[in-house]
């Protein structure tokens, strides 16, 4: 059992492109509200953009939860490398900017 345990210690983390690809695709929601809520503020701020927009931010705000934490855990287990968590990391940051930055848009337009 305490060769085991040796040996996960000091096994190095793989590249972690899976975790990064599952982040990518939990934080897209967000990426589809702010541009809904830009084309609606620039072109059509009458249009039914307001609905895709407000599904988006739910859901956007669910993924960059989980992304934050799928993040956190992959750094905390060593399962990537840093540059990867540094990554995913600032994927899950821009994501939430977004999403912050969106919501004090939609205020201005509906």
């Amino acid at each position: 059992m305490h060769e085991l345990a040796k040996r996960d210690l000091e096994a190095k983390p793989d590249g972690g492109g899976e975790l990064l690809l599952a982040i990518i695709l939990l934080v897209t929601p967000s990426v589809f509200g702010f541009l809904a809520c830009l084309v609606a503020k620039n072109s059509y701020p009458g249009s039914g953009l307001w609905f895709f927009y407000e599904v988006s931010r739910m859901v956007g705000y669910l993924g960059v939860a989980l992304g934050a934490c799928l993040g956190a855990i992959a750094l905390h287990r060593r399962l990537v490398t840093p540059v990867m968590a540094i990554a995913m990391l600032s994927i899950v940051t821009a994501a939430a900017m977004m999403s912050w930055y969106a919501g004090r848009l939609s205020k201005l337009i509906w």
